[in-house]
């Protein structure tokens, strides 16, 4: 809502109600797959066959990880595309696989040579970002490592949604009938988009959800993912979007401070989430993950054609799910499909 001023106030009630109405299950309890189990079993052969041997801290942890792993009691659900539907699993399974992915325990994921089953899906295994590269990947691993140290000091209690949501043919709108205005648009410099609270806050995202958070990417969605590892857990289960669809996260927390963008990111210390919960434990976080188009030619994005697809994939992030003011909410954003994309920042701020 707005003040006198004009000012977003965000209402909290509301922005809940947008959610808690959606088709999830907070007691799905995601976990050793037969994926899993052969990835296990593969990347300890592999590591016995090299002849390395772990540290006792590393033996620990990984041997707490695997076996909370294989504890659990469901195999991990796809979010695959054209198809809604979500999932809720705590804060320490979350940790659990993602401890796998540090240790690269998914090699039926490998992007060299996936099992057909997640031919579409990005690659969920740390292995890129423990080669050669610029040293902001010594940065997105000191941020990991500070979460690892976190959680297996104090694991946090509460948890995570993903929600993918593919928009139906029939449910697109009609541009050239509409006549709605435009909405209010407040502009800053001085905020990051992970700083305004209790709105929906934007994730530039890649169609294969996450970027090159794993690797050499270190822009605005794969610094998110990094300084809320949590996120990354969207890669082992979400499939690419398509130009209907978007992947929403809810309740990931965030462990670390960061200064820089791109080359100059720099980790930069700890990072205490005080974002209260919901009534399932979810921290009140709601992102929206929308992929935009690369403009190779950038006098390309005027086309209608194209006009029209990054209209209707920021329609299928921002659509309330019902009428009334209870269904309004504040969206936090930014210069989406711009810099690396080649976007035009006038044409995007009237999408």
């Amino acid at each position: 809502m707005l003040d006198s001023r004009g000012s977003y106030q965000p209402d909290n009630n509301r922005f809940n109600r947008r959610y808690n109405n959606a088709d999830y299950s907070p007691h799905l309890s995601p976990g050793s797959s037969d994926e899993l189990r052969r990835s296990i079993s593969l990347g300890a052969q592999q590591r016995e066959q090299s002849n390395l041997e772990p540290t006792e801290e590393e033996g620990k942890f990984c041997v707490c990880a695997v076996f909370k792993v294989i504890s659990l009691k469901k195999a991990l659900p796809l979010l695959k595309t054209r198809i809604n539907r979500s999932f809720t699993l705590s804060q320490e399974q979350a940790a659990a696989l993602l401890a796998c992915a540090f240790f690269c325990l998914f090699p039926y994921r490998s992007r060299l040579s996936p099992v057909k089953e997640y031919e579409n899906f990005p690659t969920p295994n740390f292995g890129k970002l423990y080669r050669a590269g610029p040293a902001n990947k010594v940065e997105k691993l000191k941020c990991l490592l500070h979460y690892f140290n976190r959680v297996t000091k104090k694991m946090p209690n509460g948890v995570i949604t993903f929600q993918r949501v593919s928009l139906y043919y029939s449910q697109y709108p009609k541009w050239n009938e509409m006549d709605t205005d435009l909405c209010d648009l407040n502009m800053t410099t001085g905020r990051k988009i992970e700083e305004i609270k209790n709105v929906l806050q934007v994730d530039f995202a890649n169609k294969y959800i996450g970027g090159g958070v794993l690797g050499h990417g270190c822009v605005q969605e794969e610094i998110r993912f990094t300084i809320c590892p949590e996120m990354i857990v969207s890669l082992l289960v979400c499939e690419a979007m398509e130009k209907n669809e978007c992947i929403f996260l809810i309740g990931c927390e965030q462990y670390s401070k960061y200064k820089g963008y791109g080359d100059s990111f720099k980790y930069d210390g700890d990072f205490q989430d005080n974002t209260p919960r919901d009534s399932w434990g979810r921290r009140w976080c709601h992102v929206v993950a929308i992929d935009a188009i690369y403009f190779r030619e950038p006098s390309e994005q005027y086309h209608m054609t194209l006009v029209e697809r990054e209209l209707l994939k920021a329609y299928t992030g921002f659509r309330p799910i019902g009428q009334g003011l209870e269904y309004e909410f504040g969206i936090a954003t930014g210069n989406w499909g711009c810099g690396a994309f080649h976007g035009d920042r006038q044409l995007k701020g009237i999408d």
